[in-house]
């Protein structure tokens, strides 16, 4: 039994309880994505900033001993959707779970609930850690 783990961009918080303990039934996923350039303007540098804290994140906890997979924006297992490169994750990491943290943003709350529905046998949904009050 394996879970899948997605970080989104803007959950990059090293001390998140996930984070306390290594486990061979885990693997952490990050995903570089074009909607992360395309739904809001961005500066191009402000871009490169957040890939680059991702890409950080995704070394620590390597170095940490936990296991990731990384999909950058030019990798050819990226299918430049977040819901298409999830269910690729999936099934590569022969993942049973998928756990992500709550997102801030409603219509990607929405998009993974959907997701779950259609694709993950079994999916947990937990606090980022983030914010003085819970939702």
């Amino acid at each position: 039994m394996k879970t899948l783990r997605l970080i989104l961009s803007d959950q990059l918080n090293s001390q998140h309880s996930w984070f306390r303990q290594p486990s061979p039934h885990v693997v952490y996923a990050f995903i570089e994505l074009p909607p992360e350039t395309d739904h809001v303007q961005h500066h191009v540098q402000k871009l490169l900033a957040t890939f680059a804290a991702m890409r950080a994140l995704a070394a620590q906890l390597r170095r940490s001993g936990h296991q990731v997979t990384y999909l950058t924006i030019d990798d050819p297992h990226n299918q430049q959707q977040l819901d298409k490169s999830l269910a690729g994750l999936l099934k590569t990491q022969q993942a049973t779970h998928l756990a992500y943290l709550l997102p801030d943003n409603h219509a990607l709350d929405v998009q993974l609930q959907a997701f779950c529905q259609e694709h993950a046998k079994a999916a947990e949904v937990v606090d980022t850690e983030h914010f003085y009050t819970t939702r």
